[in-house]
């Protein structure tokens, strides 16, 4: 989901081959109007259901960052009654609750399995489990966006396939699961535990 003033309403479909040589159906949804975004990607969410949410460094950032967003724009109510079958999301800038979904950030994963070996940045444990990196540098993507949105879409592409290459290779949120499965503790919970 992209937005910016100048976009109309558009649903852009491509293939494309990423580093692991596997090709990936990518679907990008642009619009002029935030409320579009933040509502289009609530209904997305809605629709395809997930039992759990996963990102890097997601609790800290994406999932407060979005669930802000909605309130900025005077969107939460509807989007909590779209999410949530009690109408109740808890947001605060640390962690998000919404009943019926769990979250589970693969950097916090990352950085229990590997300890203090490396810090917790996707580029630095990409680089560490991987062998490579980003290709860019973030903050003259993220700077850009005005003149270049196909590259911060790149950018953003990108992290989620280094993300998902992680947990393949890894793999993070399997091991914690497996906690989950023999100690009968949340996901979430299993974060916090010494194993």
């Amino acid at each position: 989901f992209v937005y910016r003033e100048d976009f109309t309403k558009d649903k852009i479909v491509e293939k494309r081959t990423l580093t692991d040589d596997k090709e990936y159906k990518i679907v990008i949804y642009k619009s002029g109007y935030e409320v579009d975004v933040v509502r289009g990607f609530a209904l997305l969410w809605r629709h395809t259901d997930p039992d759990r949410l996963l990102g890097w460094n997601s609790d800290n950032f994406d999932f407060p960052y979005y669930f802000k967003r909605c309130e900025r724009l005077g969107q939460l109510n509807k989007i909590q009654r779209i999410l949530s079958p009690t109408g109740y999301i808890r947001i605060d800038w640390k962690s998000v609750e919404v009943p019926g979904y769990e979250f589970f950030d693969l950097m916090k994963g990352a950085k229990k399995i590997l300890g203090r070996y490396v810090d917790g940045s996707l580029e630095a444990v990409s680089q560490h489990i991987l062998g490579y990196g980003k290709l860019g540098d973030t903050m003259s993507a993220i700077a850009d966006w005005q003149h270049n949105i196909d590259r911060l879409i790149d950018y953003n592409i990108q992290d989620v396939e280094l993300t998902v290459l992680l947990d393949e290779k890894m793999p993070i949120h399997d091991y914690f699961q497996e906690q989950m499965a023999m100690t009968g503790a949340t996901i979430s919970d299993t974060l916090q535990a010494n194993f």
